[in-house]
């Protein structure tokens, strides 16, 4: 039951405008032309150029100045220097692994995929967005404020949230009939918008492109070759050609790069309790609703009768006849009493062929579909990832993500123990990397463990993957030889634990009625339960083997609306200041994506530098240091604090943005009743979170 102390709170309604006291030193850092303090230590690390050169680095922590230094072959080069190296050793217009495999082919039919310079689907998509934008967060933010009529007005120390949870899990925090009636008609107005701002994105960059694709075409045809598909969204194609004559395709000057097909491979009871899904989200209607979702796989078999209740567009049609992609799905949207999925009534799902057309499959996803998917989970991959820290397809899917506010999900791999055994895709910036908890089919945490065979982190350069970790071992979903009779089987491996996290953050989506897909991804973060070697643990903890932590539904919908999606640049509005409650170990996290986007010859890629955006945690009283997180190469930021604490927390550009950004957006997840503080006098103002 809840504590005395909280059935006495009452919600906060006044609007607060008093100064925080001692909190301007935390400017003046800032203002009076200093940084975040004296010098106390350096960020060591390693830095990949596009063409696969390895830097060391030094990141200068807290001086006057901010300063990275990087060191190759004895040779040191400041940030300018390092962008002149970039553009005079640009990557190989054919990929090196590709080499080595032509030079066996000879002249054999080989399937490539093409890139071509000209990258106008990011412009196009920012673009429509920014008209879409203010009509699809004005209706979000009105279902936000419904949902948070059940949240009490102030602070809550971790151990009043556990209670608060679980007083929602037996049924007594529930939304009205006509509250959740208003929140399902403003849900299908959002996602009806949505499905046609997507649309548009795609006509318009189909036209954009379709000199570009005939020209390609037109070569292709010339080498004896053909296209076998169009990659819309970036700009790309599929072809087939002899082996012998792909060189002299590289010599067309469109094009960026020439990379292999992707071949990857499946990565190999009831969860509900153990992930906090009783109560919060389902018994409020938050069950998927009209989202959709994705599922990069072996197929699904539509017909089974758990899973036929959802409105079905694949590009692989209707069967399954390995079964992993039926399994995947039963852990999304089965609607069995028993074996209910996370997101069981979600509307629409797309489906695609994970083994050779991952890529084509992904785009497809987000083109011209009737509707498109919130967010695509790909329990498959290739790898172990111990050639490269940044595999040209985790770019794909860092754009897809960044590019069409799809959030994407995927298993780290069964590679099993050691360091760096992360399947390729999990490279990637953008998206959430899953990694597999045994959780011995038991209601309680205390007996759960990783899965021996569940891929580790970091990759090759040192960055923190994977995301997450959910139950995967021994998860009971449906199965697809259900006609003789048998409709349920055991599943495991982290193609297990990432729909798990994929069902989840479709119900963060529901929750919130906006699919920013960093905002997603910071309340699954920083909601998770912080694990280690040695299993659970308090504070901000990252993992080689859990990541961020263990998925907890129950806390992202607790704190599913306490985020704030925001922008800083290099100049004057380099940083942004939030204030609020912070209790013992409780956790703030910040996201945000790296971009890519045409860039001319200098970057052949296309791939932007990552923004270096740094998270503080000062004393409101005294502008105390609390806590920093502060890494150069990560694009995940997490602080604690090791005390009760009226908490400033500070969002920091760290030296300057790549210079085709005039910002760069993130989104912050924090506890509840944190405000935005406006500098430099600052007062506080209740600016709403995202």
């Amino acid at each position: 039951m809840l504590s005395a102390r909280i059935l006495l709170k009452t919600v906060l309604v006044a609007s607060l405008t008093m100064a925080i006291p001692g909190a301007d030193a935390v400017v003046a850092q800032k203002t009076d032309g200093a940084s975040d303090g004296p010098v106390l230590s350096a960020e060591r690390g390693l830095y990949t150029a596009p063409n696969g050169d390895v830097f060391t680095f030094v990141k200068q922590l807290g001086g006057a100045e901010d300063k990275v230094v990087y060191v190759r072959d004895g040779v040191t080069y400041d940030a300018a220097a390092l962008k002149r190296y970039k553009a005079e050793n640009p990557p190989p217009t054919i990929e090196s692994e590709l080499r080595e495999t032509i030079a066996r082919a000879g002249d054999e039919t080989m399937e490539v995929i093409v890139w071509l310079k000209n990258r106008p689907g990011t412009a196009i998509a920012q673009q429509v967005q920014t008209l879409y934008e203010a009509e699809l967060e004005t209706m979000g933010a009105e279902v936000r404020a419904v949902h948070r009529q059940l949240r009490l007005g102030t602070s809550l120390t971790p151990e009043e949230e556990a209670n608060y949870i679980d007083f929602a899990q037996r049924g007594y925090l529930r939304l009205t009939a006509e509250q959740q009636q208003f929140v399902a008609v403003r849900k299908a107005a959002i996602d009806d918008l949505k499905a046609e701002m997507q649309r548009e994105v795609h006509r318009l960059t189909e036209r954009a492109i379709a000199d570009d694709q005939r020209q390609l075409a037109a070569r292709v045809n010339r080498l004896e070759g053909a296209v076998r598909s169009v990659i819309v969204s970036q700009n790309g194609a599929r072809v087939a050609l002899p082996a012998s004559s792909i060189a002299r395709l590289a010599e067309m000057p469109e094009i960026a790069q020439i990379v292999a097909v992707p071949v990857l491979q499946l990565d190999l009871d009831k969860q509900d309790n153990s992930l906090g899904l009783n109560g919060g989200f389902w018994d409020n209607g938050i069950d998927g609703g009209v989202w959709d979702v994705g599922i990069i796989d072996s197929g699904v078999e539509q017909s089974h009768p758990k899973l036929d209740h959802v409105t079905y567009e694949s590009a692989i049609g209707s069967t399954d006849s390995n079964g992993h992609g039926t399994s995947v799905a039963g852990i999304i949207y089965s609607d069995h009493s028993d074996y209910r999925g996370m997101a069981y009534s979600l509307d629409n799902v797309l489906v695609g062929d994970c083994f050779n057309n991952s890529i084509n499959h992904a785009d497809w996803m987000v083109g011209a579909r009737s509707d498109d998917p919130e967010v695509i989970n790909m329990s498959c991959g290739s790898g172990p990832a111990t050639g490269s820290d940044y595999y040209w397809s985790a770019k794909f899917y860092d754009a897809l993500v960044d590019d069409h506010r799809v959030l994407f999900i995927n298993s780290a791999g069964n590679a099993g123990d050691g360091t760096t055994t992360l399947n390729d895709q999990s490279t990637a910036y953008n998206i959430l990397s899953v990694a597999n908890v045994d959780d011995d089919n038991s209601k309680s945490r205390g007996d759960d463990t990783l899965r021996y065979t569940s891929s580790r982190g970091p990759t090759l350069n040192g960055r923190k993957k994977p995301d997450l970790a959910a139950p995967g071992h021994n998860t009971k979903t449906a199965d697809h030889g259900y006609a003789s009779g048998d409709n349920w089987a055991n599943f495991g491996g982290t193609s297990a634990a990432a729909p798990h996290v994929a069902g989840g953050a479709i119900l963060v989506t529901d929750l919130r009625s906006n699919d920013d897909p960093k905002a997603t991804k910071a309340v699954l973060i920083n909601t998770a339960d912080a694990w280690d070697d040695g299993g659970e643990t308090d504070g901000s903890v990252w993992n080689k083997d859990y990541g961020w932590g263990y998925l907890d539904l129950g806390k992202a919908w607790l704190n599913g609306t306490d985020v704030f999606v925001d922008a800083v640049d290099d100049g004057s509005n380099d940083y942004k200041l939030y204030r609020g409650t912070m209790y013992k170990h409780e956790k703030a996290t910040v996201t945000w994506h790296r971009h890519s986007t045409y860039n001319g010859t200098n970057t052949p890629t296309n791939i932007l530098d990552l923004s270096d955006l740094d998270l503080y945690a000062y004393d409101a009283s005294s502008g105390a240091l609390i806590d920093s997180s502060t890494s150069h190469i990560d694009n995940v930021e997490q602080i604690a604090v090791g005390s009760d604490s009226d908490t400033v927390l500070k969002v920091k550009t760290y030296g300057s943005l790549d210079s085709t950004l005039s910002s760069q957006s993130y989104a912050l997840a924090t506890e509840e009743n944190f405000v935005r503080v406006d500098p430099p006098s600052l007062s506080l103002s209740v600016a709403a979170v995202s």
